[in-house]
């Protein structure tokens, strides 16, 4: 006996569109008199950039002519959106005026040395390196200061007051963590 499987009906589903980073990329567009303005993609419209943007520069038809997308809150792989990228990093304006600007992108990892590919002003560049270690002002904590510190000493009456072992004149086990008494004899012959 030969069973038929009965009809399946299944209720719609909504599809959901893949999350999109937030944010737009913008053309950074330079002025004659050395400034820059950023052109909304949407509408054409060239505003005044002010913070701290990551930025790409893609290849053109010719490689002369590439153009450079912005944003602040896009990764560089979305800002260059397939596109063959010249040179990537991060840049800092203030009211059109570029402040400073470095090779800081995780995603591309530019060399310092091929700066120029970027087609910025040069004397602005500062290393991904230099930034890291808080030389530069930064906006947003968007790298973050990261300093090396020493690490924490007990002052000298206090290691001076510490209790030593009377055998070998080192502090006890429990401080320096290694273990001590006739177990450690046994234990460390049976290392051998």
């Amino acid at each position: 006996m030969v069973q038929r499987a009965a009809a399946a009906t299944f209720a719609p589903t909504k599809r959901v569109a893949p999350a999109r980073p937030q944010g737009i990329a913008e053309e950074l567009v330079g002025q004659p008199d050395g400034s820059f303005r950023v052109r909304d993609a949407e509408r054409g419209t060239l505003g005044q950039p002010n913070g701290i943007y990551n930025f790409v520069r893609v290849r053109g038809q010719r490689r002369d002519d590439g153009s450079i997308y912005v944003s602040p809150k896009l990764p560089h792989a979305h800002l260059a959106a397939g596109r063959p990228v010249l040179y990537a990093g991060t840049a800092k304006l203030e009211s059109g005026k570029l402040d400073w600007w470095s090779n800081f992108s995780g995603t591309y990892q530019p060399i310092a040395e091929f700066r120029a590919q970027a087609s910025l002003p040069v004397d602005k560049f500062v290393t991904w390196q230099k930034l890291q270690l808080g030389g530069t002002s930064m906006q947003r904590g968007m790298l973050g200061e990261r300093r090396l510190s020493a690490a924490p000493q007990r002052p000298r009456e206090e290691r001076a007051a510490a209790p030593k072992d009377e055998k070998k004149g080192q502090e006890p086990a429990a401080r320096t963590g290694q273990p001590s008494g006739p177990a450690s004899v046994v234990g460390k012959a049976r290392l051998r």
